[in-house]
């Protein structure tokens, strides 16, 4: 008997970007992460915008959830992108919702830190399952000082917190070298995307890292222009 590619079958959601759907065979995988990696100002935040505003049908849910940060300028900058952002906000489609790290402080174990978390998306999701998720930053910048051992520690069961949800979600990293030596679970991870910036005096290029994850993906190097109304735009790959 033939033996079944079951990975082929693979249920997928649009990132609102066609081309790099292509690379990720459709999409990313449903009810998985998609890990987006890279420093600020890379085309990452823009990415999950238009992945939260790809979503049409009314009964599909989304919601962007800030981490220790303030939402609104976020909102902005979805309002920005999509002109019907402000339809699937007062539709109630959309919400963007901010999880408080004020009650704990760095004296205390960090698994007090990942409970708190959990109970405040725990509320969310008791009143408003989402299907398209997205979180802002999957490492707090409140741990940016600590050991990487605690860095990993807390992704990881971050993640496993993310996975019962039974949802779609791009999570983002703002610290490269917290990816660097990470080791994550494809049971919970579908894919992994790197992006890098780089200064050439005045000139700046864009470059993004697929992950070799899925054998769907065509894994590699590829050059892209940023422009933050209208997203990224691959233009080669180099390797």
């Amino acid at each position: 008997m033939m033996a079944v590619d079951y990975d082929s079958y693979m249920a997928t959601l649009s990132l609102g970007n066609s081309s790099l759907d292509q690379l990720l065979g459709g999409g990313v995988a449903t009810e998985k992460s998609t890990i987006l990696v890279g420093e600020p100002g890379c085309g990452k935040t823009t990415l999950a915008l238009q992945f939260m505003l790809q979503s049409t049908a009314p009964e599909e849910l989304c919601t962007y959830i800030c981490i220790d940060k303030k939402p609104e300028r976020i909102m902005d900058k979805a309002l920005g992108l999509n002109s019907t952002t402000s339809n699937k906000i007062d539709s109630g489609q959309l919400k963007f919702m901010e999880v408080s790290l004020q009650d704990w402080s760095p004296d205390q174990p960090i698994n007090e830190l990942l409970l708190n978390i959990q109970l405040q998306v725990d509320a969310l999701f008791q009143h408003f399952k989402a299907n398209r998720l997205v979180i802002d930053s999957l490492l707090p910048h409140v741990l940016y000082g600590v050991p990487a051992e605690t860095k990993h520690y807390f992704i990881r069961e971050f993640l496993h917190i993310i996975h019962t949800y039974q949802t779609t979600s791009l999570c983002i990293l703002y610290d490269p070298q917290a990816h660097h030596s990470l080791w994550l679970e494809t049971g919970m991870v579908s894919d992994q995307l790197l992006f890098y910036r780089h200064f050439d005096l005045n000139y700046i290029t864009y470059w993004l890292e697929i992950s070799k994850n899925s054998q769907q993906n065509k894994s590699g190097k590829y050059r892209f222009t940023f422009d933050e109304n209208k997203g990224i735009h691959l233009k080669h790959r180099s390797c």
